[in-house]
């Protein structure tokens, strides 16, 4: 945004976007499927083992790799990204932290909604104009709706952001960006 006001807004909104834990949401989701009101595929079953195993061998198959590639820059990337690993495992596994990242994302929705009803006759989150801000937004909710938190997107509560995700999903580089083949196959 050119205006002063939109981009102090769009510079929030990507911030605080840019915050918001959709990593651990996403993995946590093998460790707490319980939480989630929409049990579906290609999140289920088996799939969620595997996720569980990727994630509690993570830190063990990057400390290999890194022991693998001794002496080069990799071996430092892939050490930082083990320990980086091992201090973030509990908000994978820990139900309690699980549902502490799910407030914190009420609570950001929330937010959201207040402000796509204070522009209601705007299409996106500063107003007529898809930013960056929206980007990061429109990857987050469709990642929340493949896991199954949907219902944090669509309901009645939130008629603004169930508004916007219809608009998003009708735009062509949403689809284009989103589409993946065999979802299944993907998650493997």
């Amino acid at each position: 945004p050119k205006d002063s006001s939109s981009a102090k807004k769009h510079e929030y909104w990507v911030s605080k976007l840019e915050n918001l834990p959709i990593g651990p949401l996403s993995y946590g989701i093998a460790y707490n499927p319980h939480l989630r009101k929409v049990q579906k595929g290609p999140i289920k079953g088996f799939i969620l083992s595997k996720m569980r195993n990727f994630m509690d061998n993570r830190s063990s198959n990057l400390r290999k790799k890194a022991a693998e590639n001794a002496g080069t820059l990799a071996e430092s990337v892939l050490l930082t990204k083990a320990a980086t690993h091992d201090q973030q495992y509990h908000l994978f596994s820990s139900e309690a932290e699980y549902k502490r990242m799910l407030k914190e994302l009420n609570d950001t929705l929330n937010e959201i909604e207040v402000e796509l009803n204070s522009h209601s006759d705007k299409k996106w989150l500063i107003g007529e104009m898809f930013t960056a801000a929206d980007c990061i937004l429109a990857v987050s909710l469709n990642r929340l709706h493949w896991i199954g938190h949907e219902d944090y997107v669509i309901n009645e509560e939130r008629p603004q952001i169930t508004r916007y995700w219809k608009e998003l999903q009708s735009r062509e580089s949403f689809m284009e960006s989103t589409t993946f083949p065999s979802l299944a196959l993907y998650m493997l």
